[in-house]
């Protein structure tokens, strides 16, 4: 059985936050990662940004913006299965807006 080394990377840097994980799942725009003993820790808003089974290696990534998108996500997909939140959707996706907005104007002050 493959156990996973998993290795953040934020902010530029990457560093080392799990080891034996042998699971993962996604709650409330979390990534989650379950260890062989069952125990979990969360990564917060995070993708899976590599798997390497050869090397047991699992490169996430974590920004503000990848959390904001999750759960936009799964309020759009709780949406559609009949349930009347419009306007929860429409709150989820300004504030992935929001951020990407700040984002550009960031990345447009070091010019």
């Amino acid at each position: 059985m493959c156990e996973f080394t998993v290795i953040l990377y934020e902010d530029g840097k990457e560093n080392q936050v799990a080891r034996d994980i042998i699971r993962t799942t996604y709650k409330d725009g979390e990534l989650i990662l379950i260890d062989i003993l069952g125990d979990s820790v969360s990564v917060g808003g995070a993708l899976i940004r590599e798997v390497n089974v050869d090397s047991e290696v699992l490169k996430v990534h974590r920004h503000k913006i990848l959390g904001n998108f999750l759960r936009f996500l799964e309020i759009y997909e709780r949406c559609r299965g009949g349930k009347g939140c419009g306007e929860e959707l429409v709150e989820a996706w300004e504030k992935v807006k929001s951020i990407g907005d700040s984002m550009i104007e960031e990345f447009s002050r070091r010019k």
